[in-house]
């Protein structure tokens, strides 16, 4: 992998990144706006949001933008019209995560004292919220293959909800000190997690047995994605730096550091689209890496 181009706009620490089908990139940050990105030049789109407070968490579907903030609200904007169409107050402490569904045209969203939202995106309002016993959720994900929910808690518990009713259907401990980041493998059998305690763990998705443990980072994992072509994954972390792993046996490909050009600070998020790997960090830049 090396870096296309970055983007420094942001006038402090970016905290999380989504991208759309049509090659738009959206941004939030420290600085309280969000920012809509060609992903192909890095050049701004005439798309600027500026919130009451910063924003920590994205997501978007094909025409909806989900906007979630540090004191809980939630903002829904439909990106043809460029207006917002809902904004919720359910959530009461910082929202970490969203996370938009298609096969199910839900959005699912978490906070800081443990509650999970979901909220239909046909209908616009909230279906169910409810709090689980986990502290602070900072990962989600969903396995398209069985339809099924994963919810990471600070506990370092995954607890596994079936997504018809939203029924608690397993849970089992991954990490010390919390669970911080949670992605399917492509392949829909594995589960991949990572943690406050830097390291990455394989399970079988089915029955939560863990089938391969490794140290990955120095400091706590915040995001893992797959390649679109489900040969890579990408890790990110507050130790400043990605890794590239090979997807198969999940051996490092690559670490990208400062000295090739990467982030000097945490780096919160990334996104792998079609046009490569996108990351985001607190030293307020933006970079598009290519294979």
């Amino acid at each position: 992998m090396k870096k296309k181009f970055e983007i420094r706009e942001h006038g402090q620490g970016v905290f999380d990144v989504c991208a759309t089908n049509d090659g738009r990139i959206f941004t939030c940050s420290a600085d309280g706006y969000v920012v809509s990105w060609d992903v192909l030049t890095g050049k701004q789109n005439p798309f600027v949001i500026r919130t009451s407070v910063p924003a920590y968490a994205l997501a978007c579907s094909e025409n909806l933008l989900f906007v979630g903030l540090n004191n809980g609200d939630l903002h829904w904007i439909d990106l043809q019209t460029k207006q917002e169409i809902k904004f919720f107050t359910q959530h009461k402490s910082p929202i970490f995560r969203l996370l938009f569904i298609p096969e199910i045209n839900k959005l699912v969203s978490t906070d800081a004292d443990g509650y999970l939202g979901v909220w239909d995106c046909e209908k616009l309002q909230l279906d169910l919220f409810f709090q689980i016993p986990c502290g602070k959720i900072r990962s989600i994900a969903f396995n398209e293959k069985s339809q099924e929910l994963l919810i990471g808690g600070q506990n370092g518990i995954v607890y596994q909800f079936e997504t018809a009713f939203f029924n608690q259907i397993n849970q089992f401990y991954a990490h010390q000190d919390g669970v911080t980041a949670l992605c399917f493998h492509p392949n829909g059998t594995l589960l991949v997690s990572g943690g406050k305690d830097a390291h990455l763990r394989v399970w079988n998705s089915k029955n939560g047995e863990k089938i391969k443990a490794f140290p990955a980072h120095l400091y706590a994992i915040y995001k893992i994605v797959f390649s679109p072509d489900g040969k890579l994954m990408a890790t990110c972390s507050r130790d400043k730096n990605i890794k590239i792993w090979n997807a198969e046996d999940f051996s490092i490909i690559q670490k990208l550091d400062f000295k090739a050009g990467g982030h000097q600070h945490s780096v919160n998020s990334i996104i792998w689209t079609e046009s490569g790997l996108i990351s985001v960090s607190d030293d307020r830049r933006i970079i598009l890496w290519e294979e």
